[in-house]
């Protein structure tokens, strides 16, 4: 059995649930040799392939840059267990798979993830891809781990997520990649996308957006975002900020509830005025 790091760690995620699809597709698996990794974290095979890790996001340089040089030093020259995701290769030649190797100084012991240590250690981010939504879960559970405990990349306060509350939070952002999480306020829908709204006003106050493909995927896994009012969520995307703070919700896998949320003040009920 591969070793997985996120192993004892819980994550309340609402697409896990009884009748969702909790198996991640696999196209073929199969081993080859690493001969290189450049800084966004992709790995180039002696073979002439090259893989981009499913789930993981390099951070920035010079972050990125280093955690290349440290998993360069890791594999290159080890042999890849590949579990390849798609049958074909993107644009540039890349093709997406989940990838496991023994560690340096632990060669007798079972492959590791390669996606779960970089996000453990605070070295990646994880990503928001295509796909069941609890394909992804473990990734976040350790992404949220490692930002608790500071480590790599969020022990700078800088990539912390961003406050739903704090409207000056969201200035300089926009066009970027963000993390923002709070308590849902109140929900909206229209004929063509719902709106979880995270204030009062529309136009001010941060709102992601569901377009209905993404709501259609999201019922059919089990949860019902017209539901979570008054809920803790994190909406990871690309922030809009032409008419308000806004992230527009492409992949299920963009919205989380935290394991973290379960015991937070903002799931508490509020007291009465």
């Amino acid at each position: 059995m591969r070793r997985l790091f996120y192993a004892g760690l819980i994550v309340v995620w609402p697409f896990a649930c009884a009748g969702a699809q909790t198996s991640c597709p696999t196209a073929r698996t199969t081993t080859a040799r690493a001969a290189d990794v450049d800084d966004r974290l992709e790995i180039a095979l002696e073979d002439g392939g090259h893989l981009r890790l499913y789930g993981v996001e390099a951070p920035a340089p010079p972050a990125g840059a280093d955690a290349a040089v440290k998993l360069r030093a890791w594999l290159t020259d080890r042999d890849l267990d590949i579990d390849y995701i798609g049958a074909t290769q993107d644009r540039w030649g890349r093709n997406l798979a989940r990838v496991f190797a023994t560690l340096p100084d632990d060669d007798e012991r079972a492959p590791v993830s390669l996606a779960d240590h970089l996000i453990a250690t605070g070295a990646a981010r994880a990503l928001v891809e295509p796909g069941p939504a609890a394909c992804l879960a473990p990734l976040f559970t350790l992404e949220e781990e490692a930002r608790l405990g500071h480590r790599g990349l969020w022990a700078d306060p800088a990539n912390a997520p961003l406050p739903s509350s704090q409207r000056e939070a969201f200035a300089g952002h926009a066009g970027q990649k963000v993390i923002v999480e709070g308590r849902v306020t109140s929900v909206g829908e229209t004929a063509s996308r719902l709106y979880l709204n995270f204030g009062p006003m529309r136009t001010v106050d941060f709102s992601a957006t569901i377009p209905r493909a993404t709501l259609k995927q999201m019922t059919a896994s089990g949860l019902d975002p017209r539901t979570l009012t008054g809920a803790f969520a994190r909406i990871r995307g690309q922030l809009d900020l032409r008419f308000g703070p806004q992230i527009e919700i492409i992949y299920p896998s963009a919205l989380e509830i935290p394991a973290s949320a379960v015991n937070s003040p903002y799931n508490r009920p509020r007291a009465r005025q």
